[in-house]
């Protein structure tokens, strides 16, 4: 996962569960970048939308070209098949933190390793409410 536009860059790298949902993997970033999921989220790849479909009021947002998918029920890996796939996940709307996540390899779960585990990471991750890429 790779935070756009940080220079130096910021970065984690995770291992998840091949059934881990997006939802699952939204609790893995805020925890991984020590954010407090106090903001909207969505991940998007294509015209696909995958959130909390409570976020979205029909009043408020239309769906002309996209397709909205509940992050609680959908795996990761029915997007992120293959090395190098990748989704961007947005965070705040406001500060509109965006991270590219992609799917470095698939690897056999290692007995004895609690899942999921952040192998590698550079820097500190922006805190919260501090204006997006500029105000970091």
């Amino acid at each position: 996962m790779l935070l756009e536009g940080t220079k130096p860059t910021v970065y984690r790298t995770i291992e998840i569960p091949e059934n881990a949902t997006f939802f699952d993997l939204h609790m893995v970033i805020q925890i991984t970048f020590n954010w407090y999921d106090a903001h909207l989220h969505e991940f998007r790849k294509n015209n696909l939308l995958i959130s909390d479909p409570e976020f979205y009021d029909d009043d408020m947002y239309e769906f002309e070209d996209e397709k909205l998918v509940d992050e609680n029920e959908m795996q990761i890996s029915e997007i992120l098949q293959s090395p190098k796939d990748k989704i961007k996940y947005l965070y705040d709307f406001g500060d509109s933190w965006e991270l590219s996540v992609s799917l470095e390899k698939i690897i056999d779960a290692k007995e004895g390793v609690a899942y999921p585990h952040c192998i590698r990471g550079k820097r500190c991750a922006p805190p919260e409410d501090v204006g997006g890429v500029w105000g970091f």
